[in-house]
């Protein structure tokens, strides 16, 4: 059993020292029947009735075992992590001891075993891999063939096998449809054609536009985008997963999207175009200017505001000609660290500071306008830009001329706002109160949640393109 003491939480995994309880041991009995197995498996063998029959049982010993041992942990307080977990969990104010009577009906989930090939799909199956290029005029044929010999197409899940392989234009998924097979069918995981789409994010930029394509053909036959797995995941919440799996390793290898950009790639535009299209219509509606989501909105505009007011009540004092160190901006001036250090130098004039000032205002400005008769906007470059130089209110060209020319860049701060509205563990920095209006924390909590909510990458992109387009501070 591990344990995390720090967190107040202990995880067990269910039977793995467990080789003293009978039905989990692994006996000379076991080691045979796996060595049989391999070789079987290396010869193209068959399984024996009696060998099938012998499996079946040591499966049954040693499932009854498993439950009889989490059985005993369940007593003490121990939950299954997630579906199909082998992991079990408790929090210090679930420890207890329960009866054996309390456990007797614990309910322990497992993944559902994959249904044997039914023998006549088997070479419809074989087919589709190799189907992907296939011409329609071809694969109609191929697939009348198949299903003239006894093939099922949802028996088989001719739909998800085929998205999976990377048949994905309208036409052949069409097809496929027409001739029985159903839009939301599901395997024994509940995965359905639209979650397989989510196993295409990772591949060329052919295979993910095809994921877009499959999607949007999908949902325009009547698949349900609604439809869960066994993990509880909908198609949208399948991509999210997957997109954050790819992130991850980008991360854990150095950045990998962003060295792609500077090859002019962008491996990212298919998959927010996915997102988009396995939202409902309701969640794609709450967008707001097709990027935001409520709640987002309103965290942005919260630090759009208090930054930019910040940034013009904390402008520092210059005398004429004469720069300060830039160090001491770290602590006048909101952001300062968002601008890499070989803009913002060790020493900086005022016309400098003042247009990084201008900035954040004109991002205020065009997320929060000050007057109701302007219509609210997405801070995006292109806007902020638009703002600095033909804006709404007058800006002082000097500053914003000095700034822009001498490697200064509005990127810089949508960067460090991004950023900060993402990283921010609470909705308000406490030291910051006295910008808060009273009650925001409630108006925030009475909107409506959205599946993007914690997707800034999605949001990042919109506003300033690619990873890589625009290096993420701050700049220590």
């Amino acid at each position: 059993m591990a344990h995390g003491a720090q967190a107040g939480v202990y995880v067990l995994a269910c039977g793995l020292d467990a080789g003293s309880v009978a039905g989990l041991e692994n006996t000379a009995e076991d080691q045979a029947r796996w060595h049989e197995a391999h070789l079987r498996e290396m010869n193209g063998g068959e399984q024996s009735v009696q060998e099938q029959a012998r499996e079946a049982e040591r499966e049954s010993q040693r499932a009854t075992a498993v439950r009889k041992v989490t059985q005993q942990w369940a007593r003490l307080g121990f939950a299954q992590a997630k579906f199909a977990s082998e992991f079990w969990y408790v929090t210090p104010s679930r420890l207890g001891l329960k009866t054996k009577g309390e456990v007797s009906d614990l309910r322990i989930t497992e993944m559902p075993e994959r249904q044997p090939i039914a023998e006549l799909d088997k070479p419809l199956i074989a087919y589709l891999p190799s189907s992907q290029d296939a011409p329609l005029a071809e694969f109609e044929t191929e697939i009348r063939r198949h299903v003239a010999k006894g093939a099922n197409l949802d028996r088989s899940h001719a739909l998800i096998r085929a998205v999976m392989n990377g048949v994905t234009s309208e036409a052949h998924l069409g097809l496929l449809v027409r001739m029985g097979a159903n839009p939301s069918g599901a395997d024994e995981h509940g995965e359905t054609a639209l979650h397989a789409t989510a196993h295409l994010i990772g591949g060329h930029e052919a295979t993910r536009a095809g994921a877009v394509t499959a999607a949007k053909t999908l949902v325009g036959l009547g698949a349900n985008p609604s439809a869960k797995n066994v993990y509880g995941d909908t198609a949208l919440h399948a991509v999210l997963k997957q997109m954050r799996h790819y992130k991850d390793f980008d991360g854990a290898f150095g950045g990998l999207k962003e060295r792609h950009w500077q090859l002019g790639r962008d491996d990212e535009k298919q998959s927010y175009q996915l997102l988009l299209v396995l939202l409902d219509p309701t969640q794609r509606a709450e967008l707001i200017g097709g990027v935001l989501t409520p709640r987002q909105d309103y965290r942005l505009r919260f630090y759009a505001e208090t930054r930019g007011d910040m940034a013009r009540d904390s402008a520092p004092e210059f005398q004429t000609r004469v720069p300060l160190p830039s160090e001491h901006m770290d602590f006048e001036v909101p952001m300062w660290t968002y601008i890499p250090k070989s803009v913002r130098a060790e020493e900086v004039y005022k016309s400098f500071v003042y247009g990084w000032i201008q900035v954040l205002e004109a991002i205020k400005e065009i997320h929060s306008p000050r007057a109701n008769h302007h219509a609210q906007a997405l801070p995006t470059i292109d806007a902020v830009t638009r703002e600095l130089l033909q804006g709404r209110y007058r800006y002082d060209d000097r500053y914003t001329n000095f700034f822009l020319g001498h490697g200064g860049k509005v990127e810089f701060a949508i960067d460090g706002l991004l950023d900060l509205t993402e990283a921010s563990e609470e909705f308000f920095d406490v030291y910051f109160g006295d910008y808060a209006s009273e009650g925001a924390s409630d108006e925030y909590e009475a909107l409506p949640e959205h599946p993007l909510d914690d997707c800034w990458d999605f949001v990042r992109y919109h506003f300033l393109g690619p990873k890589g387009e625009v290096r993420k501070g701050p700049f220590e």
